[in-house]
């Protein structure tokens, strides 16, 4: 058996604007991402909802390293393994960790009065000044493919003057492990070209299809 692991990791941060003024470079006004000094490239900026201080009042214009786009760590494993000495088996996954994406298709339902979305929002706030809740960590761990490959003995084909004769099958897209609601935390809408885009916005795009395959490999 072969075990296969990789592991990256990424520490951002703006150290200069050169006397310029902070700025957003994506988002919305309710919870734009930011370019601050000090802080990491696209930090969201948000509002945090604080009912035990009183009613309605919020945190304004959070703006939490650890609250960011771009993941913190990214990597893969898998693993290959022959038994029976005819039959191979492969695998791959991988995996991001330690950003946060905005649910845009829960704020949309949110306005269309529609549950759990909703409910979201705490009694006295609106999705301004509570803009916090549409953020969810987007942690994932993706199992890419897992494939089998059988050798099939040569007895079987070997009266067909065949040199080898094989059957194999895989799967991809196999399965997605993660906390977030109703959007897969891997894709991000674009914006405008020209813009700088960091992800963290999730609209609504379809995740890649489940697949099956089979084959048959033949040796003359």
């Amino acid at each position: 058996m072969t075990v296969r692991a990789s592991l990256a990791t990424l520490e951002n941060k703006v150290v200069s604007l050169g006397g310029s003024a902070p700025f957003n470079i994506g988002g919305f006004a309710f919870l734009p991402l930011r370019i601050e000094e000090g802080k990491p490239i696209g930090i969201f900026r948000i509002n945090v909802p604080t009912p035990e201080k009183g009613a309605g009042t919020y945190d304004a214009n959070v703006l939490d390293p650890d609250i960011q786009p771009t993941p913190k760590y990214t990597g893969s494993f898998g693993l290959s393994a022959t038994l029976f000495r005819d039959l191979r088996i492969n695998a791959f996954a991988d995996f991001s960790y330690g950003s946060y994406v905005l649910n845009t298709g829960s704020v949309l339902r949110f306005f269309d009065a529609l549950q759990p979305d909703a409910a979201k929002v705490p009694t006295g706030y609106n999705f301004t000044t509570a803009s916090s809740v549409w953020l969810e960590k987007a942690d994932w761990i993706k199992i890419r493919e897992i494939s089998v490959r059988y050798q099939l003995p040569s007895s079987i084909y070997e009266s067909w003057n065949l040199r080898g004769l094989a059957v194999n099958a895989s799967i991809r897209n196999v399965a997605t492990f993660t906390s977030v609601d109703q959007l897969d935390p891997e894709l991000n809408g674009l914006r405008a070209g020209g813009q700088l885009d960091v992800g963290g916005i999730g609209y609504f795009p379809l995740s890649p299809p489940k697949e099956v395959r089979f084959g048959i490999e033949v040796s003359l």
